[in-house]
């Protein structure tokens, strides 16, 4: 059967019916130029066959999509988020209390109650892979409610993170995102604990040490790392001071989950970055999300009211009727250092993946990894690159060597952008979304999130 979509697209795959998408222009993940007229055969949920349309013999048992026109690239990955946290004004209280208007214990009770319509804004997005690096022990139970649900993105996630102080306005939730260490013991008893929930990575949340405190031999830190590693979990560390970060690379932190902003880099620890292996997610979208909100001057693209959670919006809106403290929206030195440093990790070599910190206050589960991506961009990057990041760079975050490309054999996870949307050009091409592809089934947007569950313009 043959179905003609120029510019349109008529239909949606059954579960993992196999189809062509045919006379495509691939962009798959690699870094290299976009390959025009292609075709992409998938099966079983994989991708079976890819290669210039004249190329490929096709079986008379695909369903065909005719998408002359149509950028196809792989599903993108965030590689730093927190269901924890909603993105909303009540989200940390230790940052803006508002807990007289709610109750931490409430907001994290509404946070629960929405987590399968969170999953499912990630997959309207484009975003078909998702790393939670840091929660409560129940992240461990979304990550098992997202793998059985064929609409939810891949999820890779981390437990509680380990920290020397837990802000106190956290303490009332019914599961504790931090758990406060202080010795080697603590950090060897909080590890094997989060051993038995069965997480993916270990999350240190560094914001009071210093680098004497990351190395000493006989501290929390190098102890968590060592216990982490001996139970083959990789280490992701929150340190976004270069002497903390090289400190902890150092000590054998496998993921900076934030880009430097203190001081430029040097050669040094861009080296050691390379030469460990590390993946560096500059984050670059919740200094904004924060300073935005925290102004009083936020305000909300097309793809964030279609995508984003209607009752976050309208909260975010409210910040000024609510009498809130107002900051400086101008964003000073620290945006540059950080567009700088992520400039010179980039030239160096080192391995980027692309991360939001979606659920910080004004940073919007779903849509906000393509506001990182603007970003990225207006930092310096080219689009080849951060979508290299978005996509090759966050699987190897995720972990999954079966997605982020789209070559034969991987899972059949991508995004088909609108006719004529080039996002080589222009990165904001990939919020123009026609099609997200998970496993090998289609979906729109619309059918993951209908229009009833939009915020208002």
């Amino acid at each position: 059967m043959l179905f003609i979509l120029l510019c349109a697209f008529v239909g949606t795959a059954a579960a993992h019916e196999p189809l062509a998408l045919t006379g495509v222009t691939l962009i798959d993940g690699r870094g290299g130029p976009p390959q025009a007229d292609m075709t992409v055969v998938v099966r079983d949920g994989r991708i079976a066959a890819i290669g210039p349309r004249h190329e490929v013999q096709l079986e008379p048992d695909l369903q065909r999509f005719a998408l002359d026109g149509h950028h196809v690239l792989p599903g993108l990955i965030d590689a730093h988020v927190h269901f924890f946290q909603s993105g909303g004004i009540y989200t940390r209280p230790d940052i803006l209390d508002l807990r007289h208007q709610r109750s931490y214990r409430d907001e994290q009770a509404a946070v629960r109650q929405r987590l399968n319509e969170t999953l499912r804004r990630y997959t309207a997005s484009g975003v078909t892979g998702v790393v939670d690096l840091g929660g409560p022990a129940w992240n461990v139970e979304l990550r098992e409610t997202a793998a059985e649900a064929p609409d939810a993105p891949d999820l890779a996630v981390a437990g509680p993170l380990l920290t020397s102080r837990v802000p106190p306005e956290l303490l009332a939730a019914d599961q504790q995102p931090m758990v406060e260490v202080g010795t080697a013991e603590e950090a060897r008893q909080a590890v094997r604990a989060q051993v038995a929930l069965d997480v993916d990575f270990l999350k240190l949340w560094l914001v009071a040490e210093d680098a004497d405190a990351v190395r000493a031999t006989d501290g929390w830190i190098r102890a968590a790392i060592d216990a982490a590693h001996e139970a083959d979990l990789r280490v992701v560390a929150h340190a976004t001071r270069l002497e903390v970060a090289r400190a902890v690379v150092e000590a054998g932190a496998d993921i900076l989950a934030h880009g430097v902003d203190d001081q430029p880099v040097d050669e040094g620890f861009l080296n050691l970055l390379v030469q460990r292996e590390v993946i560096y997610i500059p984050t670059l979208a919740v200094e904004q999300g924060y300073r935005r909100a925290l102004s009083h001057t936020l305000t909300f693209d097309t793809m964030e009211l279609r995508l984003g959670d209607p009752e976050v919006i309208e909260g975010l809106r409210l910040l000024p009727a609510l009498g809130a403290p107002r900051v400086d929206p101008a964003p000073g030195a620290r945006r540059e250092i950080m567009y700088e440093n992520l400039r010179r990790a980039h030239a160096a070599g080192v391995r980027l993946a692309a991360g939001s910190d979606a659920g910080n206050i004004g940073t919007l589960h779903g849509p906000a990894l393509h506001r990182e991506m603007r970003l990225m961009v207006a930092a310096g990057l080219p689009p080849e690159a951060v979508i290299q990041a978005a996509t090759a760079g966050g699987a190897a975050v995720l972990g999954r060597a079966d997605v982020g490309t789209l070559t034969v054999g991987q899972r059949a996870n991508l995004i088909i952008l609108l006719c004529e949307r080039n996002p080589l050009e222009s990165i904001d091409q990939t919020r123009q979304i026609l099609r997200v592809m998970k496993d090998g089934r289609l979906f729109t947007p619309a059918q993951l999130i209908p229009s009833g569950q939009a915020a208002t313009s």
